[in-house]
């Protein structure tokens, strides 16, 4: 592990969008001399899961997270999750901020939310880095509807799954080396916790993104990987990151299910200036199990003048 870097100054802000607020943090100044990175989390996450990548990226960029709809601190609408949702989200934080030129990282669903909301943007992002996004093309035969066994018992699951706890301390000795937690740092289960409940006056504390929110989520990003999801809007919801102008770093690992890889194969497929990486030793969490590669991989390929996408 590298040397510990000091957590910046981290700041809350708030978006307000037609449906409700975005909450966002920031961590350092404001500085328009300096370049933005823009960071989205996956499914079930918060933002401040990102402050040991924001803390080393602040060293180069002012960094800014959301909490995803239906997540953290943000609006929470009954069943408002589909795909064009989530990058009408981006979109209004883009010109909320006035980005122009920034580096975006998604992770997970997070990706997909930024390969979605980049095309209607094409001056917002000069490059965007993406960590196993759910994306999937609806008329590519290799798409699995056989999952589909499998998603039922996902959604069966969450739908027992514990929403409340009696303390902080007792959340976090939960969840810890337990599924997704496995490897995350200590500190950032710590602020997952944190943000990811609301606290109550009697020191209990409550999950904000509910197992009925995270089903309207689960199930479009299902529908997507067995190859069915034409999206509430109509037609391939995928189709428009074709139209992606900036170069675009798509990251796999080593440890996620083989689902991942293949749904990061069809974004690279529909991505034009895309090229893809493997990650050994870790999985779908790297973000939370090895923030500092991710970081420096994100600050290198920021500064990467060669020829890229190339096919």
């Amino acid at each position: 592990m590298s040397a510990t870097v000091s957590t910046p100054v981290r700041q809350h802000l708030t978006v307000a969008t037609a449906d409700g607020p975005l909450r966002l943090l920031r961590w350092g100044d404001e500085d328009r001399t300096r370049p933005v990175a823009l960071l989205v989390h996956g499914t079930g996450f918060c933002a401040s899961v990102w402050d040991a990548v924001a803390a080393r990226l602040a060293e180069d960029f002012v960094v800014y997270a959301l909490d995803r709809r239906g997540h953290g601190a943000s609006k929470k609408p009954w069943d408002a999750y589909d795909f064009a949702d989530f990058a009408d989200d981006i979109v209004d934080v883009i010109d909320a901020l006035e980005l122009h030129d920034a580096l975006a990282i998604g992770h997970s669903a997070g990706g997909t939310d930024v390969l979605l909301a980049a095309p209607q943007r094409p001056h917002a992002l000069r490059r965007i880095l993406v960590i196993e996004p759910t994306m999937a093309d609806p008329h590519e035969p290799e798409q699995r509807p056989e999952l589909t066994p499998a998603h039922h018992d996902t959604l069966e699951r969450l739908a027992r799954r514990r929403t409340s706890f009696p303390s902080h301390d007792a959340a976090v000795s939960r969840y810890r080396e337990r599924g997704v937690f496995a490897g995350w740092q200590p500190a950032l289960l710590e602020a997952y916790v944190t943000d990811a409940f609301d606290h109550h006056p009697d020191g209990s504390i409550s999950l904000r993104c509910t197992p009925t929110i995270e089903a309207a989520m689960l199930r479009r990003i299902f529908a997507a990987m067995e190859g069915s999801s034409t999206g509430e809007r109509g037609d391939n919801p995928f189709r428009s990151v074709g139209q992606i102008e900036c170069p675009t770093l798509i990251l796999t690992t080593e440890h996620s299910q083989p689902i991942y890889e293949q749904m990061a194969g069809v974004a690279h497929r529909l991505v034009p200036q895309s090229s893809i990486e493997h990650l050994d030793g870790v999985g779908h969490a790297v973000t939370q199990v090895d923030p500092d590669r991710i970081a420096a991989r994100a600050v290198r390929f920021w500064h990467d003048s060669e020829p890229f996408g190339a096919r």
